[in-house]
């Protein structure tokens, strides 16, 4: 004789998503230097949901490095800016189960800055970021050369040179 017996078997079944393609937005048009900005990462669905990480020129932001946020939709990366972000590259990557390759984002930052200013001669060196003047000593009847090198976003139009005060040499550009 033969007994009937049930047998109970249970499965968890796991649908795995694709996430949607990454939006990566700014939270300021016009991003000048030493404020701070916020980019935006964000996805939806997903199954599980996606994981996020943040790339700087190619290089990976640690959450200790800088302040990132994340949730299930988004991740929220926060800095100050300086004249170095400026034309660096961010990235945003995720990846869940359901991918074989990470899906991505990228942005250039585009960081207004004021100038910054180098004057060197044979000997010396003035740098507007150092906030110092010295004095720079030529002999009479003896050429001298100086030279002005300078950084700023956007460039400047005009650039003069000054001694004591009055202008001996400007260029304009339109």
């Amino acid at each position: 004789t033969f007994e009937t017996q049930t047998i109970l078997c249970q499965y968890n079944l796991v649908v795995l998503i694709k996430p949607e393609a990454p939006s990566l937005t700014i939270n300021k048009e016009n991003i000048e230097e030493y404020q701070a900005v916020t980019l935006t990462c964000s996805s939806l669905n997903g199954n599980p949901p996606p994981q996020y990480a943040w790339y700087r020129n190619s290089i990976l932001v640690t959450s200790s490095d800088e302040q990132v946020t994340t949730t299930n939709n988004n991740s929220i990366y926060t800095f100050n800016v300086t004249r170095f972000d400026n034309s660096v590259l961010y990235e945003c990557q995720i990846w869940n189960q359901a991918l074989t390759m990470p899906l991505r984002i990228e942005q250039y930052l585009h960081v207004k800055y004021r100038p910054y200013v180098n004057i060197l001669d044979e000997t010396t060196i003035f740098s507007s970021e150092k906030n110092h003047i010295r004095k720079i000593i030529g002999i009479e009847q003896q050429q001298f050369n100086l030279t002005c090198h300078f950084d700023a976003n956007p460039s400047p139009t005009s650039i003069y040179w000054l001694t004591n005060g009055t202008t001996i040499v400007s260029r304009k550009e339109n």
